[in-house]
């Protein structure tokens, strides 16, 4: 027996916030794409009705979409609000044209703390075909200069160098490990030499996609970055293979994994379970603080919405 339509409307709602507090801050037009079948109008009035309820808090961005959504208790700043929506940008744009057992996106671990020298906007844990590969998001809207990008990739290979990895949760043997950054297209064309330049030095596989491009083509650029092949125009590696890591599986969870989050309704339900290697991962109550998920499971399953 299927779902009745209050039961259909409540589980929406739950995968709405669900993504809210995977991703910090979203637009209607994410979850328009990842939840309501393109349906912008439909998205954004559940976004209100959530907001109105107040399971959701929105603020403005003052560009073309007027709010952005978020959780209650958040204090946005401006800088962070833009690298989390170009965020969620690449996490839409991976998400929404993922292919079974050829293109995966596994897990998602928003502004993710590696080590006191290193914070990626992101963690993406990706599987291609038979490879699995963890990629370090940075997005740089060229508040910063060029200089900063090869800190950046000091302070990953560092991280890496370090072995403190393989104390993660998602650490598992064979895994690739490569950062991207994603740019306006102007300033990616500024950081590829850059980047290239500080990636050679440490031995690290690097590229740079400008946002444009990877949105209409992003599991090619992730394959390139990753594997080496299917050239895009937009994104450039350094010559080397990806240093594939072989060490033993890590004993259960660390500090490191501090926003570390897969919602439930991207899992089956025997998980967790591995794709490629990865565990998929739960609830991690440090990312979503006070209990939100569960105060807004309560109060769906209670009629709010």
């Amino acid at each position: 027996m299927g779902l009745t339509p209050r039961q259909k409307g409540e589980e929406r709602d739950r995968r709405i916030v669900e993504l809210v507090a995977q991703l910090g801050y979203v637009r209607p037009a994410h979850v328009a794409r990842l939840i309501c079948d393109g349906h912008l109008v439909v998205a954004r009035r559940r976004l209100l009705q959530l907001t109105r309820a107040g399971i959701l808090a929105r603020c403005e961005t003052g560009r073309n979409e007027a709010f952005v959504y978020h959780a209650p208790g958040r204090r946005p700043a401006g800088a962070a609000v833009q690298h989390a929506l170009v965020a969620a940008d690449v996490y839409a744009a991976l998400a929404g044209t993922q292919q079974p057992g050829r293109a995966e996106l596994v897990a998602w671990h928003a502004e993710y703390e590696a080590s006191d020298a290193y914070r990626a906007d992101a963690l993406l844990l990706v599987r291609l075909g038979s490879q699995a590969a963890a990629v370090f998001l940075e997005i740089d809207l060229g508040t910063e200069r060029p200089a900063a990008v090869a800190r950046k990739v000091q302070a990953l290979a560092a991280y890496r160098a370090s072995g403190a990895y393989r104390e993660a949760t998602w650490w598992r043997a064979g895994l690739h490990v490569a950062m991207l950054v994603v740019a306006p297209m102007t300033r990616a064309e500024h950081l590829r030499p850059v980047l290239s330049a500080a990636a050679a030095r440490e031995g690290l596989v690097a590229g740079v996609a400008n946002l444009a491009e990877l949105q209409s083509r992003s599991w090619m650029v992730i394959e390139h970055l990753v594997t080496g092949t299917t050239q895009p125009a937009a994104a450039t590696s350094t010559p080397s293979r990806p240093q594939v890591e072989r060490a033993p599986g890590p004993p259960p969870g660390t500090a490191s994994d501090r926003r570390c989050y897969t919602p439930a309704w991207q899992r089956s339900p025997e998980a967790p379970r591995a794709v490629g290697g990865i565990p998929e991962m739960g609830v991690n109550q440090a990312n979503v603080s006070g209990g939100f998920v569960a105060t807004v499971r309560g109060r769906c399953e209670g009629g709010a919405g």
